[in-house]
């Protein structure tokens, strides 16, 4: 990844959008439900927009949007 241009790996175990507090980031037990289907699993309409956010800041960050 490092060695192609415009290829970028994104942490998304870490990604601060799944926890309502920052010091809850990595803690899996904290994880908000309220952005998840019922199945716990895909993420329902809110989830998503938040997940586009998360990465559209992401990319526009490293200068790829």
């Amino acid at each position: 990844c490092a060695e192609k241009k415009g290829v970028r790996i994104i942490d998304l175990y870490h990604a601060p959008f799944y926890f309502e507090k920052s010091e809850d980031i990595g803690n899996t037990e904290l994880v908000r439900e309220d952005i998840f289907d019922d199945d716990q699993v895909h993420f329902n309409a809110v989830g998503y927009d938040m997940f586009i956010d998360f990465l559209r800041g992401v990319l526009d960050k490293d200068g790829l949007l």
